[in-house]
């Protein structure tokens, strides 16, 4: 049979494992051993003991630093090796040597785990360095001994009548190596599949290789992974089918006994605040240049909502993200927050979002006005067009407060922002409209009536208020304002 690995390199562990020396066999009064009256022969090559009976392995002695040694007995040494296995986060061999005439044997060795030495004849596998399954149990062992015990592991860690445990352990952002434990199952029916979250969640290390085993005398694993935003470590049974890449949260699998996440463990399902409440959203500690956005939902059933970011860059078009094929942001049940990536931006709007919400790759209205959108923050200030600002029975007004050389920044007054937009003209040796022809309009932040805009290099800026009527032109020679769908104008100087 095959033996199992713990890591999916053998010899990556073993390259690590190159300052553990066997000491080998001293001559009389020489090195760690014990001095004796006859010159001791290593390797020896007369049969120590009786053929007739077992062979016998000791480990007589782990007091001196750094060295492990013992003796064998009934074995042949012209036949017949020790071999230094160690049991630390999974079964590791140290080292293999002779065995002397006198029938000693001694280790070098600067491990840490617990020491166990076989005595293998020729069918035992010298190329394996690392295991699941405790050494004793490979083919050409004839001898064993071990320390603190010889009991062989039955697979059970902790109490399989509780509830399965799986644990990631001393996991840093950018590590390209992952370990952890599990409690409370029978470590042979069980494996561990890891998922990395970037714009989707990939299985790690891959398709090909999708299950790290559990070492059985500890519950411990390993693996490695790739780039990753977060961390996902499933303990799943033999129902389990593994998918490369997903969209939802690999917990929702079919066969997934227990979980854990890093950073933090982010459940997708639970009820958070009260539902007979209005939904609400928000963003949390955001500051511009930010790569990263945060926030927390309250009053939402976790499982039928989710977060949709859009990012605008200098008053064009909104543009989901991270990503347009993967445009959704899951919530944490529980405490209600999430957390994604976000590209360049000037404003940043979070979107609380039933499942019936289909999100478009670029927008250009603002985001808070697609259908099925539950709730709404946005960075810096809220600026959806939508609301009444001021009194519609009086005329509607528009003003310019700030006329820079790139950006001009104005009010509303009495007007519906839902129904009205403002399409700036900017004029040097004939009008131009701003910023760009594909992006003529200007949303109204409803509420304070403000609104914003870049614009390219002008002598005289005019700011339009119009309806939906009005189909603004690329250039112009005559005034703007004159055109029909304009309800309210002003310009600067």
């Amino acid at each position: 049979m095959q033996p199992h690995v713990c890591f999916r390199s053998a010899w990556a562990v073993s390259a690590l494992l190159v300052c553990l020396v066997f000491l080998g066999c001293p001559e009389k009064g020489e090195g760690p051993l014990e001095p004796t009256e006859a010159k001791v022969v290593c390797p020896g090559n007369v049969f120590i003991g009786d053929p007739a009976k077992p062979a016998v392995v000791l480990i007589t002695d782990t007091t001196k630093l750094n060295i492990v040694s013992g003796i064998a007995e009934n074995v042949d040494p012209g036949k017949h090796r020790v071999v230094l296995w160690s049991l630390d986060d999974y079964y590791t061999r140290i080292a293999s040597g002779p065995i002397c005439s006198d029938s000693s044997w001694s280790f070098g060795t600067t491990t840490k785990g617990s020491p166990i030495v076989l005595v293998v004849d020729a069918t035992y596998d010298m190329y394996e360095y690392t295991r699941i399954e405790h050494p004793a149990l490979m083919k050409g062992v004839i001898a064993w001994d071990a320390l603190p015990s010889r009991d062989l592991p039955t697979g059970s860690i902790g109490d399989p009548a509780q509830h399965p445990e799986i644990r990631i352990v001393g996991l840093t952002p950018g590590s390209s190596a992952i370990r952890g434990t599990v409690n409370n199952v029978n470590a042979r029916k069980v494996r561990v599949v890891l998922y990395a979250k970037t714009d989707y969640y990939y299985i790690q290390p891959s398709i090909a290789s999708p299950y790290t085993k559990v070492c059985v005398g500890n519950g411990r694993w390993s693996s490695t992974t790739y780039t990753w935003d977060r961390m996902v470590a499933l303990l799943v049974d033999s129902t389990f089918v593994a998918q490369s890449k997903l969209s939802s949260h690999p917990s929702r699998m079919s066969g997934v006994v227990s979980w854990d996440e890093y950073p933090e463990p982010c459940t997708p399902f639970g009820i958070v605040g009260s539902l007979a409440s209005p939904p609400e959203i928000s963003i949390v500690g955001l500051t511009y240049g930010s790569a990263t956005v945060r926030g927390t939902a309250n009053n939402i059933d976790v499982a039928r909502t989710r977060v949709v970011l859009y990012a605008q860059r200098q008053s064009f078009q909104w543009y989901v993200q991270p990503y347009a094929v993967s445009p959704y942001t899951e919530i944490c049940g529980g405490s209600g927050s999430w957390t994604n990536s976000v590209y360049s931006w000037d404003r940043v709007v979070a979107l609380l979002v039933d499942t019936s919400f289909v999100p478009k790759s670029t927008l250009t209205t603002h985001p808070a006005l697609s259908a099925n959108v539950r709730a709404w923050d946005e960075y810096p200030v809220r600026c959806a067009p939508i609301g009444i600002i001021g009194d519609l029975s009086f005329p509607p007004i528009i003003r310019i407060t700030t006329a820079a050389s790139s950006r001009i920044e104005g009010t509303v007054l009495n007007v519906d922002a839902s129904k009205l937009r403002v399409v700036l003209w900017a004029k040097t040796n004939m009008w131009y409209v701003q910023p760009w022809i594909a992006y003529p309009y200007t949303d109204i932040c409803g509420g304070s009536g403000t609104w914003g805009s870049y614009t390219h290099g002008w002598n005289t800026i005019a700011a339009l208020l119009v309806d939906n009527t009005y189909s603004p032109g690329a250039t112009r020679y005559g005034d703007p304002w004159s055109d029909r769908g304009v309800v309210a104008w002003t310009k600067y100087p």
